[in-house]
């Protein structure tokens, strides 16, 4: 099975998206903690920390969408990997992809 340089540079993308995405959640993280330590000690209002908090968390959430491929793209690439794969066995990530759930 041969990719194209457009899915290859798909996969790359992704892969950059998802290693950009775990180091933004580890440092949004932090900054909920040292928001939490600051409310507890009183140098930071509570509700100022729950809206704080809220802002965080759907920044969290939308991260992945954002500067990374879109989903659509990965799912026909993927569709396309799983539907030769089932020409071509042998191949572990696509017997994987193969496998009914």
């Amino acid at each position: 099975m041969e990719l194209t340089k457009t899915e290859l540079e798909l996969i790359m993308q992704t892969e950059r998206a998802f290693k950009r995405t775990k180091v933004a959640r580890v440092i949004l993280l932090s900054v909920m903690l040292v928001g939490l330590t600051s409310m507890l000690f009183g140098l930071m209002d509570p509700d100022t920390f729950a809206y704080f908090s809220l802002a965080i968390c759907l920044y969290a959430l939308v991260l992945p969408q954002l500067g990374g491929p879109k989903y659509d793209d990965i799912v026909v690439l993927l569709a396309r990997v799983r539907a030769e794969a089932a020409m071509q066995p042998g191949d572990a990530l696509t017997d994987a992809l193969n496998q009914k759930l």
